[in-house]
């Protein structure tokens, strides 16, 4: 598959979408690409593909431009942690509200296009919390914590599974350090723009 990038790349900068740089296409379309010309060139230099060609090409491309994104419904989001944490048995969503006792995990499975050399995908984890307590004194107070963010490369996993990151995130209910409110972003680099995706979570204060 990964035979096809030089060609894909020729296919995208002539018909693909408006933000692809003009002066790219404007060579590649020119036919300055530095391959040999194919029965699909038509005699202006610009690339016309023949039916046979988008036959085999279609899918790869529109893979390509949906970039990394979740496997299905419930391949990202809050799941309770079993034995194996790389599992996901129970789905509760990316928006499960506050969280009953318990441990849990930010569980993410994607599908990744299957074109491009190792680390052409990549996607990055941010986890915002916000975390609030009662003071001795009945003062409540509420702290912000700094952004956390990894950064993971992602490959091709097949069309019967996807790529798994998990755990993304431990998470224990009720929290010992006060009641937590979280957000998380999945932010997937593509040319056209980050994908990102979205979920939240909290959890109450532990008893004192």
């Amino acid at each position: 598959m990964r035979r096809f990038v030089p060609l894909l790349a020729t296919v995208i900068a002539c018909t693909g979408p408006a933000q692809v740089d003009e002066a790219a296409c404007a060579d590649i379309c020119a036919g300055k690409t530095g391959g040999a010309s194919t029965d699909g060139a038509g005699s202006g230099g610009g690339l016309v593909l023949s039916a046979f060609e988008e036959q085999i090409l279609a899918d790869t491309v529109n893979d390509m431009r949906q970039g990394v994104r979740p496997f299905d419904e419930n391949s990202l989001g809050i799941c309770p942690k079993g034995d194996n944490p790389r599992r996901c048995d129970t789905m509760m969503g990316a928006n499960p509200g506050e969280l009953p006792e318990g441990e849990y995990i930010l569980y993410g499975s994607f599908m990744v296009p299957n074109v491009g050399e190792r680390g052409t995908w990549k996607v990055k984890n941010v986890v915002e919390c916000e975390v609030t307590r009662t003071l001795p004194d009945g003062t409540v107070k509420t702290d912000t914590r700094d952004p956390w963010e990894r950064e993971y490369e992602v490959v091709y996993a097949g069309q019967e599974r996807g790529y798994t990151l998990s755990p993304l995130r431990r998470i224990t209910s009720p929290g010992k350090n006060g009641a937590e409110s979280c957000t998380f972003k999945i932010i997937a680099p593509h040319p056209d723009g980050e994908k990102v995706f979205e979920g939240s979570w909290s959890v109450p204060a532990a008893p004192e």
